[in-house]
């Protein structure tokens, strides 16, 4: 290879070779690059010759491990690492330098790293950031983990004694006052039961979010008879409380195409869930509507009420707050919270809006399935 290809090839690699000469000086081999000049004009009036110190702090402290590196003689060579360096217009010159013993002679290579450095950096920023959330996430897990096991271990424990002391002195033929007064205290210690066990199971959900069970589905719900079953079972307790209940599914002719990527009893859960705040906030004469409509690639369920104020668990919070609430913790607001967590992890959507004049709207949307439901058959060789 000629002595000027050599040249242009240093060039075209953004290298710069400097041999070992006297008093910890280097002179450059061959024509400095346009690089090199603009950073240290000096060279070339020098006639290639730099002193570390005199030029950049970095690398004379890096030759001071070079020199050993020299003088033992002994490895494939030793980089520096990245460095930055300011040329005479003020730009930021990423550098790396190398050092080599060829033919038994200290080498020097000082490599403008340009893209690669951004590229570098940014590979770097990323695994940083990566870190930081994983991190984040293992607190967050933890924190829930620490959580359940009170909910489990302390809260449950402690009423489940009591419920036991409860029915111990009912056993006792207590008088008719003693009686109503344990009967009261049996009733409030199950309610306090359910918001245990709502507690847990939204803390069981969440974990399972993070961990990210249950994200995937492989075969698509048919939303329609789902959302019929739900609904037929709240006809008894509208009608107790003088509801009416309604039913619209848009377009009709497209109902039982519905499929949709959600697990069948969640799925009826986050349904009986809002269909129970919006029946609990409606007064007599009121009537709430469920709404399912198609709307390309997914289905949008609705549910309206005309309850002339804002279901307390969401006033002034709206659902999307949910995921850290900050409100006094009720079964209503942690029923909806599972609402979010359940229908998040389908990869849907979920929020909630009030309607003009009066009545408030809870609504999630759906991605549409591709495959339809195992057959019984199908299920069973699979």
């Amino acid at each position: 290879m000629s002595k000027s290809l050599l040249q242009e090839l240093l060039g075209a690699l953004d290298l710069a070779v400097f041999a070992g000469g006297e008093s910890s000086g280097f002179r450059l081999e061959g024509t400095a690059p346009p690089w090199l000049r603009n950073l240290w004009p000096q060279v070339e009036v020098d006639s290639g010759f730099i002193t570390a110190a005199d030029f950049s702090p970095f690398l004379d402290n890096f030759l001071v491990d070079a020199a050993a590196y020299w003088e033992a003689r002994t490895g494939p060579g030793l980089r520096s690492g990245a460095w930055l360096e300011h040329d005479n217009s003020g730009k930021e010159i990423a550098l790396e330098a190398t050092a080599l013993v060829l033919d038994a002679q200290p080498v020097l290579l000082i490599e403008r790293l340009g893209d690669r450095y951004t590229e570098r950096t940014s590979i770097l920023q990323k695994a940083r950031e990566t870190v930081l959330a994983y991190e984040r996430l293992n607190q967050e897990i933890q924190k829930k983990q620490i959580l359940l096991h009170c909910v489990v271990h302390d809260m449950a424990g402690q009423l489940s004694n009591l419920v036991t002391s409860l029915r111990l002195i009912e056993l006792e033929n207590p008088s008719p006052r003693v009686r109503k007064l344990t009967s009261l205290a049996t009733l409030a210690a199950q309610k306090q039961q359910d918001l245990i066990n709502r507690v847990f199971d939204t803390f069981v959900h969440e974990l399972d979010s993070l961990h990210g069970y249950g994200s995937k589905q492989e075969e698509g719900l048919d939303l329609p008879p789902v959302l019929r079953q739900v609904f037929d079972s709240f006809f008894a307790p509208a009608s107790e409380k003088g509801v009416k209940l309604a039913l619209e599914v848009l377009p009709q002719g497209g109902a039982q195409s519905m499929l949709v990527v959600a697990e069948p009893e969640n799925l009826k859960r986050v349904l009986g869930n809002l269909l129970e705040n919006a029946l609990r906030y409606s007064p007599a004469g009121k009537t709430v509507i469920v709404r399912l409509s198609s709307h390309g690639d997914t289905v949008l369920v609705e549910i309206e009420d005309e309850c002339s104020t804002i279901p307390h668990p969401v006033r002034g919070h709206g659902i999307s707050a949910f995921s850290q609430p900050t409100w006094e913790i009720s079964a209503d607001a942690l029923a909806l919270h599972f609402c979010r967590i359940a229908v998040e992890n389908w990869g849907g959507q979920i929020g909630n809006f009030p309607r003009d004049p009066v009545g408030h709207t809870f609504w999630f949307r759906l991605a549409r399935a591709e495959k339809p439901p195992l057959s019984s058959s199908e299920a069973a060789t699979k």
